[in-house]
């Protein structure tokens, strides 16, 4: 996808495995900040209902077991070394990638963006290899929230959208709707109001209950200031 373009793709996508990713909280969380604006801090993940699927190895789920309890308590730092822990013992592509995703999601919630957006560079290229959809949509929602906060907003645009797509192709419209929202959110920041429209009338369709498979590929310029 080149700069400046979005290219919202067709779907519709179920919730696989243990990695239930919502972007529901990446994308319209909703969240305001003490002065009453809404707050661009949404985390990649919600710990409380993201739950590691089973792991072959009895001690490396242990490990990341641990590692999700202690960031759902909020002790992120604590989490990502076990998190870190648990990537060194290895593991198929699948628990890899959940692995990575946790691990980036804590960093993010730390405020270590680069940190965040490095392991979400690395969980979407494993995702891309393993054509695995819902976790190459966890991985473009951390990169498009990292973006944001490092002010890569035409990155983030593409992100959002990316991961719009992903969600949607999968099945899970409720993720596919939210990734919108939070992307026209982003639209109506800094590009034209029109690609805005466009996005915010496609998730209204999503919400009264239209699937994005029944809609044709659609493509939008976006001018991201």
């Amino acid at each position: 996808m080149s700069p400046g373009n979005v290219n919202l793709l067709s779907a519709g996508m179920a919730v696989t495995g243990a990695l239930i990713t919502i972007v529901a909280v990446w994308l319209g969380f909703r969240m305001w900040d003490r002065t009453g604006r809404r707050s661009f801090h949404m985390p990649a993940t919600k710990p409380k209902e993201v739950q590691p699927i089973n792991l072959k190895d009895p001690i490396l789920a242990q490990i990341v077991q641990k590692g999700f309890e202690l960031q759902t308590a909020g002790q992120d730092r604590e989490a990502i070394r076990y998190f870190e822990k648990a990537i060194a013992l290895g593991g198929d592509a699948t628990e890899t990638l959940q692995i990575l995703v946790f691990t980036a999601d804590s960093y993010y919630r730390l405020g270590e963006y680069a940190q965040a957006q490095a392991k979400g560079i690395y969980a979407l290229e494993i995702a891309q290899v393993a054509g695995a959809k819902p976790e190459a949509a966890s991985a473009h929602c951390i990169l498009g929230e990292a973006a944001v906060k490092l002010g890569e907003w035409e990155a983030a645009v593409e992100h959002f959208n990316e991961g719009a797509d992903h969600f949607s192709q999968a099945g899970n419209e409720k993720a596919a709707r939210r990734a919108l929202d939070r992307l026209t959110e982003l639209l109506g920041q800094g590009a034209d109001p029109e690609s805005a429209e466009f996005y915010r009338h496609l998730a209204s369709e999503i919400r009264s209950g239209e699937s994005l498979n029944s809609r044709e590929r659609a493509q939008t310029q976006v001018s991201v200031q």
